[in-house]
């Protein structure tokens, strides 16, 4: 019997940016680049990686049957597919996951999300400690 397992979707990846993006800042201080947001961001783009080389070591053989379902699915309407996605996962659950993403992470918000238009940028590994 064949090993299995939970293969993650890209959406989850893809969803995982854009929460690091919307919810962390670009710079912190004014114009320090806030490396700690590019570093996780580095990482998950390591992770979709890592999922890509493994699933190129899987051949798969396609199922007839399944073709010839999904062939005759007709496609949903925006609403159908917005309806059936609130069943699958509750607003409340995507909150409570993003919540708990960011759970260690100090709401920046306030600050400049884009650095001045003089000066230099400086880069430091980790944002400065606010008093």
């Amino acid at each position: 019997m064949a090993a299995q397992g939970v293969v993650p979707s890209l959406v989850t990846f893809f969803s995982s940016l854009e929460l690091l993006d919307a919810m962390m800042e670009d710079y912190v201080e004014g114009n320090v680049l806030n490396c700690r947001k590019w570093n996780e961001q580095f990482k998950l783009m390591e992770e979709i990686e890592l999922l890509q080389e493994a699933e190129n070591l899987y051949t798969l053989q396609p199922d007839e049957h399944f073709g010839a379902w999904f062939q005759a699915v007709g496609p949903l309407s925006e609403e159908e597919s917005y309806s059936l996605s609130c069943q699958l996962e509750p607003r409340y659950h995507c909150a409570r996951k993003i919540r708990l993403f960011f759970k260690d992470k100090k709401n920046r918000s306030g600050q400049n999300t884009r650095p001045p238009t003089k000066g230099p940028v400086v880069v430091v590994d980790d944002p400065p400690e606010s008093s």
